[in-house]
């Protein structure tokens, strides 16, 4: 018996009794295996609990797990309670970057975002964060980045410590002064890869801000469709935090070669419309492709 992973790949019965064994262990989690099995991508049914523990948000020492969770419960319940008031139009501008995102979902995502609860996490955890972090300015890029916590945990306080850790990785690798050597090494090895489809892109006047730094500062999300990007985010989160990143580079890279006929046909536009907006990929085959360019362009790294 088979069921689809996130982005495409196959699940067996096996997989599931890996991640159950592994989670039920009543003393500690191993996490070097509890990372290995979440490398090739996670059982949809325990993905939220996956990645809490992934992201350093759960303890792996059973012996603090109840206390550590509750501790974040009160602290969550604390900062809602003491978050300052947030602009009518920034709570309307979430709920509608909210609908956007979710209406362009397949089925059972749209369906889970259509729910009144879902809405009410959602808006709970966001209005939380943006009312304790007056130095940050609302963008759509925190409703990505938060769906996909709000889609597969059941929690306010798991999809906002999961949350607000991974803006913090993300952060570190995507500094200003990080970003623009960063970006300078993707167009270099971009270009390595594939210099028609680099300079195509290029006499079209689109410049890599407008595609390739919410690609880097998003990890992707708002770009791919939530379950591929969900699939990825397993790669991502078991590799950790000093890996994720270099991965992702070639990530991109697979993308722009898996999508390379679609980019060639078309327009300025058309091509950022669609670089924004990418279609349903297995990310499986884009996560190998990745390791294979990796291998390809090792000559050009110093």
């Amino acid at each position: 018996m088979t069921s689809k992973r996130s982005g495409g790949s196959k699940i067996n019965e096996e997989d599931g009794v890996v991640f159950e064994e592994l989670l039920s262990n009543e003393s500690r989690i191993n996490m070097a295996q509890l990372r290995e099995a979440a490398a090739d991508g996670v059982v949809a049914a325990v993905r939220g609990e996956v990645y809490k523990l992934l992201l350093g948000v759960s303890d792996p020492d059973k012996s603090q797990e109840m206390s550590t969770g509750k501790q974040q419960q009160q602290e969550f319940m604390a900062l809602n309670a003491q978050r300052k008031y947030v602009d009518a139009r920034v709570r309307s501008a979430m709920m509608e970057d909210l609908r956007e995102y979710t209406h362009n979902s397949n089925p059972q995502v749209a369906a889970h975002f259509r729910a009144h609860v879902s809405q009410q996490r959602f808006a709970q955890v966001l209005l939380t964060f943006l009312g304790n972090q007056p130095h940050v300015a609302y963008s759509p890029r925190l409703v990505h980045m938060l769906v996909p916590f709000v889609y597969c945990q059941q929690h306010r306080a798991d999809m906002y410590y999961s949350f607000v850790r991974l803006l913090t990785l993300v952060r570190h690798h995507t500094s200003s002064q990080q970003l623009k050597p960063l970006l300078a090494r993707f167009m270099m090895l971009f270009r390595a890869m594939d210099a028609e489809l680099c300079t195509y892109l290029e006499d079209e006047d689109l410049s890599p801000n407008a595609w390739a730094i919410p690609w880097f500062k998003q990890l992707l999300a708002g770009c791919l469709p939530l379950e591929p990007l969900l699939r990825l985010w397993d790669t991502y989160f078991a590799l950790g935090k000093d890996k994720f990143m270099s991965l992702h580079m070639y990530v991109c890279l697979s993308i722009l070669r898996t999508c390379r006929e679609d980019l060639m046909e078309l327009e300025h536009s058309e091509i950022r419309h669609f670089l924004a907006h990418l279609p349903a990929m297995n990310m499986d085959r884009i996560l190998a492709h990745a390791y294979n360019i990796r291998d390809e362009l090792a000559h050009c790294i110093p």
